[in-house]
């Protein structure tokens, strides 16, 4: 009686599996594609270059300003440098970016040094990354060279003022710019 319930629930089951069928099929396309771009970006957002509060007659003070970050697809040579700012060489250091005092016309020079070491980085223009060759605008940039490793590389960064004018407010608007190629 167990082999004929068991012979009669396997035909059922067998029954109910061929009864599955297909009359037609039909079938389309599917287009896949990718672009893969070098690329780098510069992230600004850790600096700060508010430098506080400094008597009159104050020279040469280094001021760290924060973190900078460059993310570069792995392996791909970039340089990265400071602009000139709005009143580049209107300073007493030519050839420099300078801060303007906004309620007169004082010149404080400044640069941008990488925090550890004290490098000077580029001010005045990178120029372009064209063939191989990184063309620099201007003798003394000193455009900082990296490779990139597909992660977020942080530099601690410090604004270096040559001399002070008048009291007031200085202010100065500049780019971090890196290129690659």
């Amino acid at each position: 009686m167990n082999k004929q319930l068991l012979a009669l629930s396997m035909s059922a089951a067998l029954g109910l599996a061929s009864s599955v069928s297909f009359a037609a099929d039909a079938s389309g396309p599917l287009n896949v594609s990718l672009t893969l771009t070098d690329l780098c970006s510069v992230d600004t957002s850790g600096l700060n270059g508010n430098l506080g509060s400094k008597p009159v007659g104050t020279t040469s003070f280094p001021t760290s300003i924060g973190n900078l970050s460059i993310t570069c697809t792995n392996g791909k040579s970039y340089m990265w440098g400071m602009g000139g700012g709005s009143h580049y060489d209107q300073g007493h250091t030519a050839g420099k970016p300078s801060i303007k005092n906004g309620s007169g016309s004082d010149y404080a020079s400044y640069m941008l040094l990488i925090d550890d070491s004290r490098t000077t980085v580029g001010d005045g223009g990178l120029g372009t990354a064209s063939g191989g060759t990184y063309t620099e605008t201007n003798a003394d940039d000193n455009g900082v060279s990296g490779t990139g490793t597909g992660s977020a590389q942080t530099t601690a960064m410090e604004i270096y003022i040559f001399s002070t004018g008048a009291a007031g407010t200085y202010t100065d608007t500049n780019t971090i710019t890196v290129v690659w190629q």
